[in-house]
């Protein structure tokens, strides 16, 4: 998944969702976890969202 998705609905800058996915990835797999690559395809946050159950529109 990029990356300005993930920014976007968290607020978080690019360089900050990548280095706490390099953090967490070998402990994630370390606990017999691993993050699948692959199949999902987001561009915007409205997407993450969505996928996620949730909706970014202002009540």
């Amino acid at each position: 998944m990029d990356q300005a998705p993930l920014a976007e609905a968290t607020g978080l800058p690019k360089s900050r969702i990548g280095a706490t996915l390099r953090e967490t990835t070998p402990v994630l797999a370390a606990l017999g976890h691993t993050v699948s690559t692959g199949a999902l395809t987001m561009t915007t946050a409205q997407q993450l969202a969505e996928i996620a159950g949730h909706d970014l529109t202002p009540p």
